[in-house]
């Protein structure tokens, strides 16, 4: 059950045209406020955000694209989800996936 779970998102972009290509450099931000993941509220997840950016360039054809960018770019530890199971006598086990840490990409494209 997610409780009091306030969100929201912001992307900046703009295409620049250069050397027979566009080149299109790209932030984006996600904030998450405190969520709560059960009705004891003995799970819960501090409020975070995350960073992503992007740098990419295609050729005036479309044929080619060329990406490099960055995912979590400010390291956060945050979940995906969770899970936690109680029973009467209040013995049970919890259960936390965690988003992946700060990772780099790049990516090349054709087409036909």
């Amino acid at each position: 059950m997610l409780m009091g779970n306030r969100s929201g998102t912001a992307s900046i972009y703009n295409e620049f045209n250069i050397a027979g290509g566009t080149l299109t450099p790209r932030l984006d931000f996600s904030f998450s406020s405190r969520v709560f993941y059960e009705v004891n509220n003995r799970i819960s997840q501090p409020a975070y955000g995350v960073f992503n950016a992007s740098v990419n360039y295609t050729t005036d054809d479309d044929r080619w694209s060329f990406t490099i960018g960055g995912r979590n770019l400010s390291d956060e530890l945050y979940f995906v989800s969770s899970d936690a199971r109680n029973v009467p006598t209040d013995i049970g086990y919890t259960i936390v996936s965690y988003a992946r840490p700060r990772e780099f990409y790049g990516t090349v494209a054709f087409r036909f």
